[in-house]
């Protein structure tokens, strides 16, 4: 669809709209040649007791490599409205409704709930040997970015925290407990 749509292929779309234009340095897809050169950290199994290998595969949902500092970048950029119009992220952060009314906890690519008042989007990342955790508050101007060397951050989630509820993750609970909310105000 992608490549119907646009003349070329999502890894050369991705690099000339995104990661050229924002300089992002540090994100490949794992397929490319300059992983290499990204000095990643080894990726660990589950119990974190054995070194894994990372799936050297690439498309549109998986296969990113990056950095904190990167994905800080593209985050500022979303923000800034410098990749997309104001109106297409209030859409994005817009839980998406079914025709019988009812609100899904997922608008434009991200996870999209209201916690004590205030918008909170988030996502993650989940892959062998490596996950990501992204939460945003718009209205605080607050993005916070974690990424692990292991699928472990993001597995948790997957496996028995409630769908579309960042209030179940550890990781995420801790962040706006700690950083938004204020400590033991959401306990």
């Amino acid at each position: 669809m992608i490549r119907g749509a646009s003349g070329c292929s999502f890894e050369r779309l991705l690099k000339d709209a995104i990661v050229g234009p924002l300089g992002l340095a540090h994100t490949v897809p794992i397929t490319s040649a300059q992983v290499a050169g990204l000095g990643l950290a080894q990726g660990y199994c589950p119990s974190g007791l054995a070194p894994q290998s990372y799936i050297y595969d690439f498309a549109c949902s998986a296969g990113l490599i990056s950095t904190v500092g990167d994905y800080l970048r593209f985050s500022i950029a979303l923000d800034s409205h410098a990749l997309i119009s104001p109106a297409t992220t209030d859409a994005m952060l817009t839980p998406m409704r079914g025709r019988d009314g009812t609100v899904f906890p997922y608008g434009l690519g991200w996870f999209v709930q209201r916690i004590d008042g205030l918008r909170v989007a988030w996502h993650y990342g989940w892959w062998d040997a490596t996950s990501t955790l992204v939460v945003k508050v718009p209205e605080r101007e607050l993005t916070f970015v974690t990424m692990a060397n292991s699928d472990m951050l993001s597995r948790a989630y997957i496996r028995g925290c409630t769908f579309g509820d960042i209030m179940t993750h550890a990781v995420g609970r801790y962040f706006l407990d700690s950083f938004v909310f204020g400590s033991g105000r959401l306990a």
